[in-house]
């Protein structure tokens, strides 16, 4: 049973972290391709 807990909040962790990766990358990638579409 605490194995089962375990799991579930360590994916919970990693979802968390994924999540707030993508939302820090993907402004900066989004800007940037902004930039490279305006400069061609």
């Amino acid at each position: 049973m605490v194995r089962v807990i375990f799991l579930v909040f360590l994916t919970e962790l990693i979802l968390f972290f994924i999540s707030r990766g993508v939302a820090k990358i993907f402004p900066l990638s989004y800007s940037l391709l902004k930039n490279v579409l305006q400069s061609i």
